[in-house]
């Protein structure tokens, strides 16, 4: 709105120049019909120097127009792009819409199938539930005769199961007991074995710090007689350097003495220079060997305290190992005393099961075909829980989609509000690039 009031304004100054310029032209050349010739040549020159700025002003005018023009036609190639885009953008929200519609019908359709399989399974399990209620009840009255002997193979079975469960859980304790036994040795051997390689390197260490000392103390020997040397040689240079400026404070015949002290004592000071150059670079090599003798006392502390860290983990693991074994000891024990109550349980029901087996002859048709109806429940109740198991999965996919639709709705309904915004923006631009080649 305020770009096109710009334009607006800008097209209604240079009209307005433009007529101005007209109106003082017009007067001008009509004034006077029949001039004098001097006074129609100024006339003339001066109607064409206006024509001049007339014409230039037309062109500047229409220079501006043409920028503007230009403006307004990239602005709405800019906002042509942009709704194309988001039309295209819309069509493919429109296409994935149509998808999820179908996915949801399939969805629904699904359901559908299985509430009604979950349903006939369900009717079809009541059957077989009361078939099997009738045959329980035909194997009451001949099981009666069995009651107390089922009661006792009952109450061994049941012991016998419960032996045989502690026995699967000793045993199982046991085996995990001496993979944790193993691994625990293996890092008992790998901690050993940390311990003989610190104790390698510490050793080492402890050569190379005796071969540093050693060093150390020949360049200490080297050094010392040289720093005496320079001690003697500094105080000698005093001394003379005193001598000399008493003699040069007198004042007297000294000539000679004076120049034989100078000559002294420049000689002292070569001496002293030369002594100073031996002791440098000896002195360089000890602080070189003080340092390495530092960095090898570095070392062997942190090794010996690796070292140190080493055998307490061993000391760790021995226990632990030691706490182990006798575990594994005490386990074996009670798998022993496990396996010695199964025989006796096995002894003890032997003999009744072998009577048992006797009075279930003639009931074994019976059985035969309980047994088989409680499969058929079994696979029945399997069924029922796979098609529950489908029918919830089928359920929250319906959920996402019906998600997934809602919101793909909200897009394209936004995408079609904002098509309509693009639409009236690009009419107001061709309407205004009109007016702006209209003028």
């Amino acid at each position: 709105m305020l770009a096109g009031t710009r334009v607006k304004l800008r097209l209604l100054l240079v009209s307005a120049l433009i007529m101005g310029l007209l109106g003082l032209v017009q007067p001008a050349a009509w004034a006077q019909s029949e001039p004098p010739d001097g006074i129609c040549n100024g006339v003339l020159n001066q109607l064409r120097e206006r024509q001049t700025v007339e014409q230039n002003l037309l062109e500047a005018a229409a220079r501006q127009n043409a920028e503007l023009i230009l403006q307004l036609e990239q602005e709405r190639t800019t906002l042509q792009g942009e709704r194309q885009a988001l039309a295209q953008e819309i069509q493919q929200l429109e296409q994935r819409l149509a998808t999820l519609q179908g996915e949801r019908q399939a969805l629904q359709q699904q359901i559908t199938t299985l509430e009604q399989q979950l349903q006939a399974a369900n009717d079809e399990l009541v059957q077989v539930e009361q078939r099997i209620q009738q045959v329980e009840q035909e194997l009451l009255a001949a099981n009666e005769e069995l009651a107390q002997l089922n009661q006792r193979i009952a109450q061994l079975e049941q012991e016998l199961q419960t032996a045989n469960d502690e026995l699967a859980r000793l045993n199982q304790q046991l085996g995990q007991a001496e993979q944790e036994l193993a691994a625990l040795q293996n890092d008992a051997q790998a901690v050993e074995q940390e311990i003989q390689q610190a104790e390698q390197n510490l050793a080492t260490l402890q050569n190379e710090k005796k071969a540093v000392e050693q060093e150390i103390a020949q360049l200490e020997q080297q050094i010392a007689p040289l720093k005496t040397q320079r001690q003697a040689l500094q105080q000698q240079i005093t001394t003379a350097e005193q001598e000399l400026a008493a003699l040069i404070a007198k004042q007297g015949n000294q000539t000679g003495k004076i120049k034989k002290l100078q000559e002294d004592i420049a000689a002292l000071k070569t001496q002293l220079q030369q002594v100073e150059q031996q002791i440098a670079p000896l002195e360089q090599e000890l602080k070189a060997a003080n340092d390495e003798l530092a960095q090898v006392e570095a070392e062997i502390q942190q090794t010996e305290q690796e070292l140190q860290a080493a055998k307490d983990e061993q000391a760790r693991l021995n226990q632990q190992i030691a706490q182990l074994e006798q575990e594994i000891a005490q386990t074996e024990q009670q798998i022993q005393q496990a396996e010695q109550e199964i025989a006796q349980i096995e002894q003890e029901l032997a003999p009744l099961q072998n009577e048992r087996e006797a009075l279930e002859q003639e009931i074994q048709q019976l059985n035969q075909e309980l047994t088989t109806l409680q499969n058929e429940r079994q696979a029945l109740e399997q069924q029922i829980a796979e098609f529950g198991d489908a029918l919830g999965v089928a359920t929250n996919q319906l959920e996402q989609v019906e998600q997934e639709i809602q919101q793909t709705e909200q897009q394209i309904q936004a995408g079609n509000e904002r098509l309509a915004q693009l639409d009236q923006q690009i009419a107001e631009l061709n309407r205004r690039i009109e007016l702006a080649g209209c003028v």
